[in-house]
C-alpha cells in the first residue's frame, strides 16, 4: 500500500512541478519584458493611449524590436558585408 502512494505521489510530482515551473517562468518573462514598456516615451506609453494595462504588451514590444533590428541587419548590414 505503501509503495502505491509512494509511486503515486512521485508520478503527481512529475506531471505538476515541469508545468507550474513553466507558468512561473512564462510569468516571469511576461513582467520583465513588460517593464520595457517603461522606455517609451510617456506619450506612447499603451496604458496610457488605451487606457488600460495589458498584460504581455511588452513581449509585443520586444518581438517588434528584434524584427525591425533583423530586418536592418539582414538587408542593410548584410548587403555592406558582401559587398565589402
Amino acid at each position: 500500500m505503501m509503495s502505491t502512494l509512494r509511486k503515486w505521489l512521485l508520478a503527481g510530482l512529475l506531471v505538476i512541478v515541469p508545468i507550474a515551473l513553466t507558468f512561473w517562468v512564462l510569468e516571469w518573462i511576461v513582467v520583465t519584458l513588460d517593464k520595457t514598456l517603461n522606455l517609451l516615451p510617456a506619450a506612447w506609453n499603451p496604458e496610457k493611449l488605451l487606457g488600460t494595462y495589458i498584460p504581455g504588451f511588452g513581449v509585443i514590444l520586444a518581438l517588434v524590436v528584434l524584427l525591425l533590428v533583423g530586418a536592418a541587419a539582414s538587408n542593410f548590414f548584410g548587403k555592406k558585408l558582401v559587398a565589402w
